[in-house]
């Protein structure tokens, strides 16, 4: 019975140290949140050219500015004398929230022009690992179409050649890039560049496969009791660049190339003999060229684009007897 008081004692000392530390933690909880609000507005500002936005972002600014100076005026948190063990920890949580001035130093970190450029803020914040709010943009962009080879020879008497099935010939494109305005944050004019995986699938409508004699001598064969067009995978890693423009408020334009390198070959096949059905899986060079260089070409309108990539390099590295060259066309959707 005796422990009766004890706990109930202990219990309003709880309760009492609560409601000394909730007001701190809700007004700092509050600064947390303004800081996000500037910082957000801060990377749409990175982010846009239009003027009526701009100007909005501005009144969000001060707007948060007198949020600020209110609270201050109404805080009933007030600062405490802490022990050294409490202020080491004060220190820690101070450098984890944003100070009043942020607004000011991602502006100026956004800004082309860093002459006048003041020492950046050293607080950490979750926004220190976003890499796409600074004056660079960090995009990855997922692009799917079809491609086609186009003929650049002289059909040969005792040879094969593929007929390529479009419908059925798809291509993929992954890259991560990254974007950079030139001329300062009212520019229509940005530079692109990083790396991607390019992958060419081929189907084969008159079901040939590509094979390499004794000789080295690289031809196409026919696929005996196919239940399915082979399919011909090229995957190569290429460096991207390019210039995007704004010529309106919803169309954009993008010019660029590219240059990669195959890293990547497989051959698929789906026969049947017999009761027994055979899925193959052919892994080898068979003469295709290890480089390729091309040019793309995109319009935007409204977040929907059209894409335009062709490769003037043959895709085989003897272009005598196959001498091709791919012709890309597709779409895209971009994350982040």
């Amino acid at each position: 019975m005796n422990r009766i008081p004890v706990l109930i004692a202990l219990l309003l000392i709880t309760v009492k140290a609560e409601a000394q530390t909730n007001p701190q933690a809700d007004f700092d909880n509050m600064m947390f949140y303004l800081s996000s609000i500037r910082e957000n507005a801060a990377s749409i500002r990175s982010t846009t050219a239009s003027e009526k936005v701009i100007n909005l972002l501005d009144q969000i600014h001060a707007i948060t500015d007198s949020i600020e100076s209110e609270m201050l005026a109404v805080s009933d948190a007030q600062p405490q004398e802490l022990s050294a063990e409490e202020e080491f920890m004060y220190d820690i949580e101070e450098d984890t929230t944003f100070k009043n001035n942020e607004w000011e130093n991602i502006e100026t970190e956004i800004d082309i022009d860093d002459s006048d450029k003041n020492e950046p803020n050293e607080g950490v914040s979750v926004s220190r690992f976003i890499p796409f709010n600074k004056k660079f943009n960090t995009l990855f962009k997922v692009e799917f179409g079809v491609n086609n080879l186009l003929e650049n020879h002289t059909s040969q008497q005792g040879l094969q050649y593929p007929e390529i099935n479009t419908g059925g010939s798809w291509y993929w494109n992954w890259t991560l890039m990254r974007r950079a305005r030139i001329g300062g944050k009212s520019s229509r004019i940005a530079v692109n560049y990083g790396f991607s995986y390019l992958l060419n699938r081929y189907q084969i409508e008159n079901d040939l496969r590509l094979a390499t004699n004794e000789n080295q001598e690289v031809s196409f064969l026919p696929v005996e009791n196919a239940t399915k067009n082979p399919k011909l995978n090229i995957g190569y890693i290429t460096v991207p660049i390019s210039f995007n423009i704004s010529i309106g408020k919803k169309t954009k334009i993008e010019l660029g190339g590219f240059a990669g390198y195959r890293v990547h070959t497989v051959q698929r096949s789906s026969i049947k003999i017999g009761k027994e059905s055979i899925q193959e899986k052919r892994y080898a060079r068979n003469g295709l060229n290890n480089w390729q260089y091309g040019a793309f070409a995109s319009i935007d309108i409204k977040g929907i684009d059209l894409i335009l990539r062709y490769v003037p390099v043959s895709l085989f590295e003897d272009g005598k007897d196959y001498d091709y060259q791919t012709l890309m066309v597709g779409t895209s959707v971009s994350f982040f």
